[in-house]
């Protein structure tokens, strides 16, 4: 854990080092606890700690980011992570979209194979609509384990179904007429 934090504490001066990068030098950071070293081309960075561990941080044309743990022991882990304006392929198709959603943005992530997605959306449905429609998809499905609340103009929902896990909040738009809502869905999460 304070292998990770102080990793952590890297992380804005490796952000700002990679975009100096860009521009074509190349740098390696020294401290007490170890070492960063930047890519020519600003696409990603390495920690190694005086521990023996490493973090590689690799970002990809396409949106994605990767980040790889090794530890001096053999374990560690692998965590992909893509943005998009749009909903992924693998997300459930039976979870029930509001007929004009629009799409502003989601985030897939897998790590060490455990799929999560979460999209974001903007609808002009009412608040009733939703949670109507909420409602009816949870008993439908026996959703188990469920939270459903709806106050003032807040929705929130979350359950378990086949051993996945999905939350699904709302609330009134801040730039526009409507509702924003985020779904999120994780893959086996229950198990």
């Amino acid at each position: 854990m304070i292998a990770k934090q102080r990793m952590l504490m890297w992380l804005p001066g490796l952000i700002l080092t990679m975009a100096m990068t860009a521009c074509g030098s190349t740098t390696t950071i020294k401290t007490e606890n170890g070492t960063a070293e930047v890519k020519k081309d600003g696409s990603g960075f390495t920690v190694n700690t005086n521990e023996g561990e490493t973090t590689t941080f690799k970002s990809q044309d396409d949106n994605t980011f990767q980040i790889e743990s090794n530890k001096n022991d053999g374990s560690g882990g692998k965590t992909t992570v893509k943005s998009s304006t749009e909903i992924p392929a693998s997300f459930p198709k039976d979870i029930p979209l509001p007929d004009d959603a629009k799409t502003t943005g989601s985030i897939e992530t897998n790590a060490d194979g455990k799929e999560s997605i979460i999209v974001t959306i903007h609808t002009n449905k009412e608040l009733s609509e939703l949670e109507t429609m909420y409602k009816q998809y949870f008993k439908d499905n026996n959703v188990s384990n469920s939270m459903q609340m709806v106050q003032s103009d807040v929705l929130l929902f979350s359950g378990e179904l086949d051993g996945n896990t999905i939350a699904i909040s709302g609330s009134p738009s801040g730039d526009a007429e409507g509702m924003d809502l985020s779904i999120s869905w994780s893959k086996n999460a229950a198990k």
